[in-house]
């Protein structure tokens, strides 16, 4: 009886007395990696945040458009102008999303709409000096499935990354309007 006790206490001061241990260096001054490189992505090895704010500024969307007849294909690309490589986390399988909005201003189509997506996490690496790219294709008809009509569009296209380097990122930084005209 005696035994069942000392052996179940000895083991548990052993585990607290090992875990309880420090390395004695200095994680204020040393950033974590995830890439395997040991190049910075922003997260202390202590847990405190590293301000995003600059990384964000050597991030840049652009948008490019390619009309045919019966369709536009939308091409996002995120280019990272940094010395470091980044991650973004999305917190769904919708990574972008693409509104475009007739001449009044009302909507016409939205790319997540009648859509369902995943709620799994999703993490992009992007290097430093490399980029991202998306690519979608609008069949040029509106919400409710008709053709629209001739005229000029404005096309609101928006990246959904709920996080940078493992810290989330507040509003949205990544959002371009481009005009179209469709024959």
């Amino acid at each position: 009886m005696v035994k069942r006790i000392i052996f179940p206490v000895a083991f548990s001061l052993v585990m607290l007395v090992s875990c309880g241990q420090s390395s004695g260096s200095n994680a204020e001054d040393e950033l974590q990696g995830s890439n395997g490189g040991g190049d910075s992505i922003g997260q202390k090895k202590d847990g405190q945040q590293v301000d995003i704010t600059s990384l964000l500024e050597e991030l840049e969307l652009t948008v490019n458009t390619e009309k045919t007849a019966d369709s536009v294909t939308f091409q996002l690309t995120l280019t990272n102008s940094g010395n470091q490589d980044v991650e973004l986390t999305f917190s769904s399988g919708q990574q972008y999303e693409i509104v475009v909005e007739n001449e009044q201003g009302a909507e016409v189509y939205k790319y997540s709409h009648g859509k369902a997506f995943t709620e799994a996490l999703i993490n992009k690496q992007i290097g430093a000096g490399e980029s991202e790219t998306w690519e979608e294709t609008w069949n040029l008809k509106d919400n409710e499935g008709n053709k629209v009509e001739a005229g000029n569009y404005t096309v609101l296209v928006t990246l959904l990354p709920a996080q940078l380097n493992q810290q989330v990122i507040e509003g949205t930084p990544f959002v371009q309007n481009v005009n179209i005209t469709l024959p």
